[in-house]
């Protein structure tokens, strides 16, 4: 609520009406604006009269309701104090004061029942005031006036004191539970206990009449309750809401707002004051936006000049051209268009057969590239069985022969060993010890047999033959297990059509649509998957050679001759760059991965035959397909395959027995033939490794080279005296095996030969040849160093 300014500066009084029904005897209390505390009222609730309970309750405020009190009290304190200072200061001004009627606002409490309503009762109590000396006598307000609040609060006190006097005539008793029992005569107060007709045994009549009547009243008190309840709920609303804006505006916005009021109603009071209360229509004050007054023209009063008609003039015909040329360009554009357009349309008919021709070709080479797909996907998991189980054959083959190899040489030192002890080898020749040495002794001499049978003069050491030799029954076996093989392979492809199981043919297809659309063939990287598609015909194929024990030549392969014979549909030099790298991508991607699963598996290191065959045609590939460099992962890991298994050669199969001076002196022990067989064998290998020269880097070779020779022949060298004439041969066999590396060599790789060359020169001056050679190893040994 807002604050007014009283109508003057004395009493004012504020009263707050009750909605319950009994609220005659409320006391109300006078609150004055001097600000003075007014005495508490006796909160006193009693129930209906009919109820007969004479008792008094009185129930306890709340601590929260006692403060809003004492808040609302120093409101109307400050309030009070706020309107004495103007009053003051309106008379030290000479201004009349000006009276201000506040204006009564009764409002109506909702209806609640039990203790609820007890105790908004005694809240509402405690509000009154007691203004019932004031008001009696009070003149009734003229008639044909609204009265206000006031007037009937005075008229029903006048009504209610009429009644305690015993004034019958002029009133209607509105108390519903008071009866008399005959007309004109008051009777005594029947309570409801007395009053129930339910305890009465007088029987009551009903007509027609009687019922239509009640059930009107039940109809017209339905109605009521409906309305009444609508009315508690509004007024339940209101005071939600109310109490919500309190909440909401602080003290100090209150203060703020009843200043500005205050003020407000105090300056239009002066203003009646002055004028009168004649109210004049006062023009209203409308927010309008600048217009925009377009200056020039019939209606404007300054004069216009020619010249700045003429400029306005040549303005609007410059615009006008701007126009004109805008048009013409966007004219010009359009025939353009028209132009290309018809040029397009007139290149689309041209080429309409030929599109027509391309669409047909994809649609045939669609259901072909699936059909070829098909048929490979099918045959796939065969040709994979029989490339592994040929693989297979000759893994078993070198892995016989590798174990009998080092098991012999085992053997052979054991009884060198032996016999240095002054043991009887004999004895230790039993069982399966002395099969392997009969069979090594065989093989020996089927060896040196055939090598009287060809041209003589050549010498031969023992230990530089491969000894791969094996008996005839598993030779034969072998043999036609790698035939049956074959004939699988041939028959892969045998239940297919021509078309599907052709190398040839299946290339030729796929190119006719690199004859036909070249630009959708590139797109497509159709050129990335033929080698993948020819890659179980290349590998069928190969599979029917050894490259380790026959000469391979890939260039007279028939997959080779295949591809190489493709040509265009019109018999003319092919020059197309998927044509051209057809055959080094088949060799990148098919021939190179089948070449190191064959050195991986299949190769051994120590046979020079092998290593001179593998090495021939690794060479070849590299100096035929010059797109095979170091950047080819397949062909770096064919390279670090070789590397990996002369390694492993060297150290498995190279061993330096150790013997003493008087075991080698004596012949009878063949400590001296054992050393001499591991010596040249150690020179074999050496040749292997050189075999590889244009394949390996050289300095990958010489370090391979120059570690055999320091393992093993330097070593060997050393243990037996310089100036047996074997020396010679041995040392001119090791210089011709290693000089070409000594110039790629590493210093701590020179230094051993260094020493043994030295040795050899101070025992064996005689020979002249010898000394010119290790002097010039030496020589170029210490320019490295």
């Amino acid at each position: 609520r807002m604050f007014r300014k009283p109508a003057k500066k004395g009493n004012t009084r504020q009263r707050v009406v009750s909605d319950h029904e009994n609220d005659e005897g409320a006391e109300l209390t006078e609150i004055t604006a001097t600000g003075m505390e007014p005495p508490k009222p006796r909160a006193i609730v009693s129930f209906d009269d009919a109820e007969g309970a004479d008792d008094n309750f009185e129930i306890k405020k709340s601590k929260r309701y006692q403060k809003e009190q004492r808040r609302q009290k120093k409101l109307e304190e400050r309030a009070a104090r706020e309107i004495k200072e103007e009053e003051e200061d309106m008379d030290e001004q000479g201004i009349a004061p000006v009276i201000y009627m506040k204006q009564e606002i009764v409002e109506e409490k909702p209806k609640e029942s039990g203790l609820r309503a007890t105790s908004y009762k005694k809240e509402v109590v405690d509000d009154y005031v007691d203004e019932e000396e004031e008001n009696v006598g009070r003149p009734h307000p003229p008639i044909g006036e609204i009265p206000d609040s006031r007037a009937v609060y005075e008229a029903k006190k006048k009504r209610e004191e009429m009644r305690r006097k015993g004034k019958t005539s002029d009133y209607i008793a509105l108390d519903e539970d008071k009866k008399l029992s005959n007309k004109g005569e008051r009777r005594r107060l029947i309570r409801e206990e007395d009053d129930d007709d339910s305890d009465n045994d007088v029987q009551t009549f009903y007509s027609a009449k009687s019922e239509r009547r009640e059930e009107e009243e039940r109809r017209r008190n339905a109605h009521y309750d409906m309305l009444e309840g609508e009315e508690d709920r509004e007024n339940e609303m209101d005071e939600w809401e109310r109490m919500q804006i309190e909440k909401a505006v602080s003290t100090r916005n209150v203060g703020e707002m009843k200043e500005r009021q205050m003020h407000e109603e105090f300056m239009m009071e002066q203003y009646n004051m002055r004028y009168g209360d004649n109210k004049e229509e006062v023009e209203m004050e409308v927010d309008v936006a600048d217009e925009v007054i377009v200056r020039g023209g019939i209606n404007n009063s300054d004069p216009i000049s020619i010249s700045s008609m003429l400029d306005k003039l040549k303005l609007r015909m410059e615009d006008r051209e701007e126009n004109l040329n805008r048009r013409r360009y966007e004219v010009s554009n359009l025939e353009k268009t028209i132009i290309e357009n018809d040029e397009d349309m007139e290149r689309l008919r041209s080429e309409g057969p030929k599109v027509k021709e391309k669409h047909e070709m994809l649609q045939r080479m669609r259901v072909y590239s699936m059909c070829v797909l098909e048929c490979l996907d099918e045959k796939m998991e065969m040709v994979n069985e029989l490339v592994d189980a040929r693989r297979k054959v000759n893994a078993e083959r070198r892995d016989r022969i590798e174990k009998r190899r080092r098991r012999d040489v085992k053997d052979y030192y054991e009884e060198c060993s032996a016999v240095a002890s002054g043991r009887d080898v004999i004895r230790l020749r039993v069982g399966e010890h002395q099969q392997r040495y009969s069979d090594r002794e065989g093989r020996k001499g089927k060896r040196r047999r055939e090598r009287e049978g060809k041209v003589t003069g050549m010498s031969h050491e023992e230990g530089m033959s491969s000894d791969d030799e094996e008996v005839t029954s598993q030779v034969v076996n072998d043999k036609e297990t790698l035939d049956g093989i074959g004939t699988k392979i041939v028959s892969v492809f045998s239940d297919t059509l021509p078309e599907y199981s052709s190398l040839k043919g299946i290339i030729e297809r796929i190119l006719e649509w690199l004859w036909i659309d070249p630009k959708s063939f590139n797109d497509s990287y159709v050129g990335l998957c033929i080698p993948k598609l020819s890659s179980h015909f290349v590998r069928l194929q190969l599979s029917l050679y050894d490259p380790l024990r026959s000469d391979l030549i890939l260039s007279e392969m028939d997959w080779y001759r295949d591809v190489l014979s493709i040509s265009s549909p019109s018999n003319e030099s092919t020059n197309n760059e998927v044509v051209i790298s057809l055959i080094p991508s088949i060799i990148h991607k098919v021939v190179i991965p089948y070449l190191t699963d064959v050195i991986s598996e299949e190769w051994e290191p120590v046979s020079l035959s092998q290593s001179t065959r593998i090495s021939t045609l690794v060479r070849t590939i590299l100096t035929e397909t010059p797109s095979l460099d170091q950047r080819s992962k397949p062909l770096r890991r064919l390279l670090q395959t070789i590397i990996e298994r002369f390694n492993n050669a060297m150290d498995e199969d190279l061993f330096v027995p150790m013997f003493s001076r008087v075991s080698m002196d004596n012949p009878q022990t063949g400590c001296r033939s054992f050393l001499d067989r591991q010596f040249w064998s150690a020179i074999k290998l050496i040749n292997c490794v050189s075999a590889f020269t244009g394949v390996l880097s050289d300095g990958i070779l010489s370090q391979l080279c120059l570690s055999i020779s320091n393992r093993v022949c330097v070593i060997a060298l050393q243990l037996v005296d310089m100036n047996e004439p074997h020396v010679i041969m041995k040392t001119r066999a090791l210089l011709s095996s290693v000089r070409r590396w000594i110039g790629e060599g590493r210093v701590n790789e020179l230094r051993p030969l260094l020493t043994c060359m030295a040795n050899v020169q101070k025992c064996h001056g005689e020979h002249k040849d010898l000394m010119r050679d290790t002097q010039s190893v030496i020589e170029e040994i210490r320019l490295r160093i």
